[in-house]
């Protein structure tokens, strides 16, 4: 047991035992006092049980109930009530008024390869709690979670809103007000503290996380963490990245909060201050064998007695997280400026292929085709270049054998041929480095997009962000660059890379998402069909291009 864990043991042990009496002497009404005396054998046996384990590792500086200590020997038989849109829908319990189950209607969970729309997507894990409340009217901080709020109706369906209101006696009550809207993965919140202090502070928060959906729950993991948008930066926060114990916590300074949340794959959970408010960021974080727990909360004053925020529940789409006007959107990780522009480009045009097309494979060979057609040009310099280069290799043997003792004679006289026959050294290479921002691009989108997640193509091709579970994709890519290659080196020299590409590029595909893969395969027989027609047109075939090279006076032979 570490120091810092000891001592908290010792704090808690000591406030246990002190607190009945100074809340006795100082606080208590006659009624509460009633209460606590009839109670005492319930309180002296949750003082002998030891701290959660959650409570050791809350970033909260004091105890979380101790503060306001009678508050907790409410018993009670806690209820779940439903709530629901066309969305999603989920259950808020009495106990804490926390939302403790949230489901989307319109995705589904992820077991394997084969796509079985049964199971709805749950974002919030076992025992976990969203949408805490705690508060601190300057005796330190007190959690609500063990509180008894009373829902002023038994559900809410569709549109409207749902109030839970907890009573604390002497005329002080907490009331946490939730509304939904058809339409929307949001959800309304407002927090009403009446008779309290007006310099109340507030922190409300979420803690457990977010539930992972994914077959590949390793991979899902990755991208996992808390993120938050504060002064017009995106922050992200990974338990993963944090060399002690892979545990984070980290307090932010103070600032103006645009939103905050925890994110997976392809789901969001956020909270949006309905103001953008100043207040303070807590995040916690730690990570397990095959799962990664963290806890957020934000804190902030009253205004007017109470504060408002929204939740945003629902899925990484673009379009949707844009439409708030709060930064949202750049949780999308397409990467760096240049790559990002080409991204968002490509992204666009995906999205307005599939209001025509309503199948993403069929999708993707399309625009696969309208790639190849805007790339048509500079692939076509390189096989040309590439072509020049490859005829002039009996003539640059011949100087090195000739001025085999003397490197910089072949240099100079290898750069003299080229100038003499009008060709660039680098012509092969620079058009291909060119669609690099391209294919990088392509590759943060199609890995991360919602849109290809459970998207199906043909037979056994159910869900293009997923490998392809037969590896016929794969195997296929690797044949068609292996003729690709074929096509194009000509130089005995490189007759190995004819073979070690296709084979390691192979290898490395079998665990990409499928949707990329018969990007790329496709990519690949264009390519391959483009060099054909070159060829057979005679632009780069020996033959015809020892017609078309200038000699060394400048006439053609």
């Amino acid at each position: 047991m570490d120091k810092r864990t000891l001592l908290a043991f010792v704090l808690i042990g000591v406030i246990i035992i002190s607190w009945p009496r100074i809340s006795q002497r100082f606080f208590l009404t006659e009624e509460q006092r009633k209460a606590l005396e009839s109670q005492k054998i319930a309180a002296a046996r949750r003082q002998d049980e030891p701290p959660s384990s959650v409570a050791q590792h809350s970033p909260t500086v004091t105890p979380k109930i101790e503060a306001f200590a009678p508050l907790e020997t409410q018993e009670f038989g806690p209820r779940n009530i439903p709530f629901e849109n066309d969305l999603l829908h989920g259950e808020i319990s009495t106990k804490g008024a926390v939302i403790v189950d949230l489901r989307l209607k319109n995705f589904y969970r992820a077991v394997d390869s084969k796509v079985e729309r049964i199971e709805e997507v749950s974002l919030i894990p076992p025992d976990a709690e969203g949408f805490t409340l705690s508060f601190d009217e300057g005796n330190g901080m007190v959690d609500t979670s063990e509180l008894q709020f009373l829902p002023d109706k038994e559900g809410l369906y569709q549109e409207g809103q749902i109030t839970f209101v907890s009573h604390l006696g002497s005329e002080k009550r907490i009331e946490k007000q939730f509304a939904v809207e058809r339409g929307k993965y949001l959800l309304g919140t407002t927090i009403r503290l009446v008779g309290f202090n007006p310099k109340t502070k507030v922190k409300v928060g979420w803690k457990g996380g977010i539930a992972s959906n994914e077959p590949n729950q390793k991979e899902d993991l990755r991208y996992t963490k808390v993120c938050t948008y504060m002064g017009q930066e995106l922050e992200n926060f990974d338990s993963h990245k944090v060399e002690t114990k892979r545990q984070l916590n980290k307090t932010l300074l103070s600032g103006r909060l645009g939103w905050m949340g925890v994110r997976s794959k392809y789901f969001l959970v956020a909270l949006i201050p309905a103001d953008g408010r100043e207040g303070e960021v807590t995040i916690w974080g730690e990570e397990g064998e095959s799962s990664r727990s963290y806890e957020f909360f934000f804190q902030s004053s009253l205004v007017g007695g109470q504060v408002e925020n929204s939740l945003y529940l629902g899925p990484i789409e673009y379009p949707r997280l844009k439409q708030y006007g709060i930064g949202m959107e750049k949780i999308m990780d397409w990467g760096w400026p240049i790559i990002r522009s080409f991204a968002k480009l490509f992204f666009w045009i995906f999205l307005y292929l599939h209001r025509v097309i309503p199948n993403y494979g069929v999708v993707l060979i399309i625009f696969s085709i309208l790639i190849k057609l805007v790339v048509y040009p500079l692939t076509k310099k390189s096989y040309i270049a590439t072509a020049r280069m490859q005829q002039l290799q009996p003539q640059i043997a011949a100087l090195q054998a000739k001025y085999k003792n003397d490197r910089q004679k072949v240099s100079a006289e290898t750069m003299k041929l080229y100038k003499e026959q009008h060709v660039n050294p680098a012509g092969g290479c620079l058009p291909m480095l060119l669609q690099m921002p391209i294919f990088f691009a392509l590759f943060n989108l199609l890995r991360t997009t919602i849109e290809l997640r459970q998207a199906g193509f043909v037979f056994w091709l159910q869900d293009l962000s997923q490998p392809d579970p037969y590896y016929v994709l794969p195997l296929l890519m690797g044949a068609t660059m292996f003729i690709q290659q074929k096509m194009t080196m000509k130089d005995p020299k490189q007759k190995a890379m004819v073979y070690l590409m296709p084979a390691f590029l192979t290898f490395m595909f079998l665990k990409f998402a499928s949707g990329l893969v018969l990007y790329w395969t496709m990519f690949n027989i264009l390519s391959a069909l483009q060099q054909w027609l070159i060829e057979r047109k005679g632009q780069s075939s020996p033959a015809a291009e020892a017609v078309s090279l200038p000699s060394k006076h400048g006439k053609r032979s």
